[in-house]
């Protein structure tokens, strides 16, 4: 988790590019970018790999909850 936040902030700072750091890590750019995304959204704690699983959804579960209604938005008063 802190190494993905030290390569992220070494691109931002320019320390590295985001090619040099896909060579070195063995990333692709998808990799790297969803890392910045991640960390953008959720913080040093997005990085984790378990919290990254817990945001994401497949495209199967996605569907169950759409089926469910959990994607129904419900206005009370």
């Amino acid at each position: 988790m802190r190494r993905k936040a030290q390569v992220v902030a070494a691109i931002r700072g320019g320390l590295i590019s985001m090619s040099e750091a896909c060579g070195i890590y063995g990333l692709t750019e998808e990799e790297l970018v969803s890392w910045q995304r991640h960390f953008d959204t959720h913080g040093l704690s997005g990085l984790r790999t378990t919290r990254i699983q817990q945001y994401r959804r497949s495209p199967a579960a996605r569907r169950r909850a759409l089926a469910d209604g959990a994607g129904d938005i419900r206005i009370t008063s």
